[in-house]
């Protein structure tokens, strides 16, 4: 019974860890100054302004959290097994959610449709977390304030 209790704490705790990780890689990986694979592939996301496939971004974002994966087995390997597993489950989320916002943000319904939108303007200083905004606020990057679409498929111009 304890390992089965491990293995859901530390599934469970692989979420918030996960949405931490989430905005630092994007806010200081991402949107790096320096010029990198990585920060380039994202201005040319940014620009184009559509999601991967499901699959691709889940792929990604997959990548990013390698480094983070071993936490779980500082515990134990039960531990270990359950954060790798809620890793996953989470990247997922991190995926569906990511290609939602841009598809059919009114689906992510506990943030503003144009809330991820608005992380895409003309210089991005805003709303990095894409499943919460909670490290927004805490870090002072979180923005709600009402834009005007500039992609034809939220109903603006380009």
């Amino acid at each position: 019974m304890l390992t089965v209790t491990t293995i859901l704490i530390a599934f469970a705790l692989a979420f918030p860890v996960g949405t931490l990780v989430e905005y630092v890689l994007h806010r200081w990986l991402l949107h790096a100054r320096s010029r990198t694979f990585v920060s380039h592939r994202h201005r040319m996301h940014h620009k184009s302004n559509e999601a991967d496939t499901l699959w691709g971004d889940f792929r990604d974002f997959s990548l990013g959290a390698v480094p983070f994966c071993w936490l779980g087995f500082l515990h134990s390997p039960v531990a270990g097994t359950g954060f790798l597993l809620g890793g996953a489950a989470y990247v997922f989320v991190l995926a569906l959610v990511h290609k939602l916002s841009h598809e059919r943000p009114r689906l992510v319904f506990w943030m503003r449709p144009t809330s991820h939108e608005l992380h895409h303007g003309e210089t991005p200083r805003y709303n990095f977390g894409i499943v919460t905004r909670l490290w927004d606020r805490v870090f002072g990057t979180f923005a709600d304030h009402g834009i005007t679409s500039r992609h034809p498929r939220h109903g603006g111009t380009r």
